[in-house]
C-alpha cells in the first residue's frame, strides 16, 4: 500500500491514483458482484462478497440482489481496484467503519 504523502497529484490536484493491493476480508476469496436489475439497465458494480466457491459467492448474490435479471461473481483477485483516497492508516480505519456499517457483505 501506498501513503498519500508518496503520491503525486494529477494536474487537477486531485490525488493521483493508487493501486488498493491490500485484501478486505479473511484469507477466504473475495468475490466482486456485477448486476443488472433490469434487462435495460447497465452493467453495474453491486458490492463484494466471500466465499471459498463462484458456487456459494453466487448464492450470496441472490440473496442480496433477488430481484436481478444478470449476476457476474468475478474473483476480486482478478479485478484491479484504484482509488483517490489515501492508503495509510486512515484508509484502514474508514474500511473498518465501512465493514460495521454493513457495507460489505
Amino acid at each position: 500500500m501506498t501513503d498519500e504523502t508518496d503520491r503525486t497529484p494529477d494536474t487537477d490536484g486531485r490525488p493521483a491514483w493508487t493501486v488498493v493491493d491490500a485484501p478486505r476480508a479473511d484469507d477466504q476469496p473475495e468475490w466482486e458482484l456485477f448486476v443488472h436489475e433490469s434487462p435495460t439497465d447497465p452493467l453495474r458494480h453491486a458490492g463484494s462478497v466471500t466465499a471459498p466457491t463462484a458456487d456459494l459467492a453466487h448464492e450470496q448474490a441472490t440473496l442480496l440482489f433477488p430481484d436481478a435479471t444478470t449476476l457476474w461473481c468475478c474473483p476480486a483477485a482478478e479485478v484491479t481496484r484504484f482509488t483517490r483516497r489515501s492508503l495509510g492508516a486512515d484508509y484502514l480505519e474508514d474500511d473498518d467503519d465501512a465493514e460495521d456499517a454493513g457495507e460489505h457483505a
